[in-house]
């Protein structure tokens, strides 16, 4: 995955590149066990694929959140958010916030109709030069299985601009943050970034159908 930002290495990227910092050690080792246990369930359970492509991505993600809850939090992050409302992970530092969900295409979902959804997904533009906006940052964390036979999970990053439109074909693309976090926080910290080019920052709040009140869509492996 290419590596975007509105401007190189502004001052609100670095800052979101050090506050995610102390996920990377232990976010994706978390997952891959929280996997690994929902891949067993599926084995002795005898599921199909099919019926296990939503059952098995919110059992992965629910067995995440009760070691992050177990551990009290991972590092200076801690869990927010309602995780009955269909297995919701977010997890906070500071006034950012990150909330993961699940795309085996790695696509960001849109919003859907859901208008507390909606508001997350507006961020304020990074701008260069300035802080405006940065520490109050609404992030999404797209995971998913990067390969079936070792387990190992990627996450997306990306900081959303606007809800998107829930046919668009390859999920929301107004963003002004997009990156794949690495498994290190020096690899994060040292991370640079390439402008996108000729990227024009808008507010679309059109054709937003709806996915109702959960946080996920089973039929496109979206949770």
């Amino acid at each position: 995955m290419c590596n975007n930002i509105t401007s190189v290495d502004t001052p609100g990227v670095e800052f979101i590149k050090a506050h995610l910092a102390p996920l990377c050690d232990d976010l994706h080792d978390l997952f891959e066990d929280a996997g690994a246990r929902a891949a067993r369930f599926r084995q002795q359970s005898g599921l199909t694929a099919a019926v296990y492509n939503s059952l098995g991505a919110d059992l992965t993600r629910g067995l995440a959140h009760r070691a992050i809850d177990d551990a009290g939090g991972l590092g200076p992050w801690e869990l927010t958010g309602d995780h009955s409302r269909r297995g919701q992970l977010m997890l906070r530092r500071d006034m950012v916030r990150l909330r993961f969900l699940h795309d085996s295409a790695g696509e960001v979902p849109a919003a859907g109709s859901n208008a507390a959804r909606q508001a997350y997904y507006r961020n304020t533009p990074l701008l260069p030069d300035s802080m405006f906006g940065v520490e109050d940052s609404n992030l999404i964390a797209v995971w998913r299985i990067l390969d079936d036979e070792t387990g190992e999970v990627g996450f997306r990053v990306v900081r959303t601009l606007d809800p998107g439109a829930r046919r668009a074909p390859h999920g929301v693309t107004n963003l002004d943050l997009d990156f794949s976090l690495p498994r290190t926080a020096p690899a994060l910290v040292g991370l640079e970034f390439s402008p996108v080019d000729d990227l024009e920052l808008h507010i679309n709040f059109g054709d937003e159908e709806g996915t109702g009140d959960a946080d996920g869509d089973a039929s496109t492996g979206r949770a």
